[in-house]
């Protein structure tokens, strides 16, 4: 069972005993789920960090691995991160003129940035759905994940959209 509580995250049994634990150092953390090779997914921002970062953390739960954001942002859309096989894809968020945009990054192996698609790229002018009651979130992303084949899916919460990208171009 995953808890989380306001500065710290811990996993305890169904019984109350706590297995594992920690107190968050930047704006709070978060488990986020499991990787295909069964690591646990903790978001948090340390010290040593110079952006929000993905931790995964194996069965003693050290940290085998690091994923932030490319490109040089430095915030997570702390929603999701997904896994394809050796691919991961990560939500970055960014403020421009007062509106949350959202990027999605599709990884290799390597973390090298193989997809790139913003929100504010795609929705501008009259094709721009920002929402009267929800204007700086309108584009707030749930979730981006890898279809079967190789398109990324994303859906936007605030807009009732859900996005079918191409895995190639990244274009809707």
């Amino acid at each position: 069972v995953i808890h989380l509580l306001a500065g710290q995250s811990f996993i305890a049994t169904r019984q109350g005993d706590l297995v594992w634990w920690t107190k968050e150092v930047g704006r709070g953390g978060d488990m986020l789920g499991v990787t295909p090779s069964g690591h646990l997914v903790h978001w948090d921002i340390q010290p040593n960090d110079t952006a929000e970062t993905v931790y995964e953390l194996n069965s003693t739960y050290q940290v085998v691995d690091r994923h932030q954001t490319g490109h040089g942002y430095q915030t997570l859309d702390r929603h999701s991160i997904s896994f394809d096989g050796d691919n991961a894809i990560l939500v970055a968020r960014t403020e421009t003129n007062g509106t949350v945009h959202n990027v999605v990054h599709v990884f290799d192996a390597d973390k090298n940035v193989l997809l790139e698609w913003r929100t504010i790229d795609d929705f501008v002018g009259e094709a721009d759905p920002t929402l009267p009651e929800a204007p700086k979130d309108a584009y707030h992303t749930n979730n981006a994940e890898r279809t079967p084949d190789g398109n990324v899916i994303v859906s936007m919460r605030n807009c009732d959209l859900v996005l079918l990208l191409s895995g190639k171009t990244g274009q809707i």
